[in-house]
Formats: structure tokens, C-alpha cells, sequence
């Protein structure tokens, strides 16, 4: 009876884990990913101690706990990150303002010399009207040029007609190191709370078509 109880009481252990560390993956902030291994990492002992008891109500109770922080934990760090920018007539904004609790964010991040990044944003530019008449959003376009180009940058965005979308200047690169920015073209779809709902990095032609359907998808929700 007893190794009966132990197979019982380690399925679901492995099942709750195994979500566990799928959810964490899934919030693309290093830091809460960190902060979570971390916890599991503290919580193994009672983990284990459960298991070896055989104590169901107990591992109930442990894992109950883990679950509400982990939803506590996915609400803190899934929001756009507050980050203050430049913008197109040299002011500055806090990116958390960006929101208006109504309207998806398509967040581009680009620099002067990433050519894929300037070919996915006109490919969107050139499709803005008719996607709008589909779905409401907004693009933020992420400048990532230090001061050194930043002019160059600006000079750009005009040069190429953005003029649909919110350029903005993360010439310290705080709100790339925020959004765990590594290479760009990185492209975030962001939903009025505030949460990532999807996001690529890289461009081939064509598959800016992948943004306009995931945003269908949130006006459908």
C-alpha cells in the first residue's frame, strides 16, 4: 500500500512542476524567470518533504501556495516596464504611458543600421490602413541608436514616411534592457493591460502578416 501511495503522490508533483517551470518560460523577463527558479529552488525541501510523507493535504497546501505566487509574481513582471524615452519633438515619455487600457501596443525595436528592422517597419507602414480597418492598435517604434545616432534616426523615421506610428528614443537602451532585448528586429504585441502576448525577433518578407493575426485574435477575445 505504501508504494502504491508514494506513485500516487509523485504524479502530480512532476505535473504541478512541469507547469511550473512551462509558465515561467512562457513571460519572456529574465528577472522573473530568475526570481522563480529561485523560489522553486527554496521550496524544494518542502517539496520533497511532502513527497516522502505521504502527505497529500500537506503537498495540496504547498503547491495551492506556490500557484497564487506564481500568479502574483506573472502580474508584476508581465507589464510593459516603466522607462522614460525621448521622443520625435525632443520630450521625454515613460513608456508605461504608452498604454491607454484600450488599444494593443505593436512595439518594434530598430536601429540606423539594422536593415531587416527598417524593411519589417515599412512593410507595416505600407499595410497600416488596411489592418487598422481590421484590428485597433498602435505602433511604437523603438529606436535603439545611442546619442551618437539618434539624429540619424530621427532623420529616418521622417525620410520614410512613419509618420502612423510613435517613434520613440531609447538612446541608453534602458527600456531594450527592460524588455530583454537581445537582437533586433524584435517585435513585442503587447494588449491594453500591459501583457506580452506575443513576440518574434528577426524579419523575412511576408511575415509581418504573422502580427496582423495575432492582433484579429485579440480583437476577437
Amino acid at each position: 500500500m505504501q508504494k502504491q501511495s508514494l506513485k500516487l503522490v509523485k504524479i502530480p508533483f512532476q505535473k504541478i512542476r512541469a507547469h511550473y517551470l512551462s509558465t515561467v518560460l512562457s513571460v519572456p523577463n529574465w528577472d522573473f524567470r530568475l526570481f522563480s527558479f529561485g523560489f522553486l529552488s527554496n521550496y524544494s525541501l518542502n517539496l520533497q518533504t511532502a513527497r516522502e510523507k505521504l502527505n497529500t493535504k500537506y503537498m495540496r497546501r504547498v503547491f495551492t501556495f506556490i500557484s497564487v505566487l506564481l500568479l502574483v509574481q506573472i502580474a508584476a513582471f508581465a507589464q510593459l516596464p516603466s522607462v522614460i524615452v525621448g521622443t520625435s519633438n525632443g520630450g521625454k515619455i515613460d513608456t508605461a504611458k504608452l498604454l491607454d487600457g484600450k488599444t494593443p501596443l505593436v512595439i518594434s525595436f530598430w536601429s540606423v543600421t539594422c536593415k531587416p528592422c527598417i524593411q519589417e517597419l515599412d512593410a507595416i507602414n505600407e499595410a497600416l490602413e488596411d489592418w487598422q480597418e481590421e484590428a485597433d492598435f498602435k505602433v511604437i517604434a523603438v529606436s535603439t541608436d545611442d546619442t551618437r545616432f539618434s539624429s540619424k534616426a530621427k532623420a529616418l523615421a521622417e525620410g520614410h514616411g512613419w509618420d502612423g506610428f510613435t517613434v520613440v528614443y531609447d538612446v541608453n537602451s534602458d527600456f531594450k534592457r527592460a524588455m530583454n532585448v537581445v537582437n533586433t528586429p524584435q517585435v513585442f504585441i503587447i494588449s491594453p493591460e500591459g501583457k506580452t502576448v506575443y513576440s518574434h525577433t528577426g524579419y523575412n518578407p511576408g511575415s509581418e502578416e504573422e502580427i496582423l493575426a495575432k492582433l484579429k485574435e485579440l480583437k476577437a477575445e
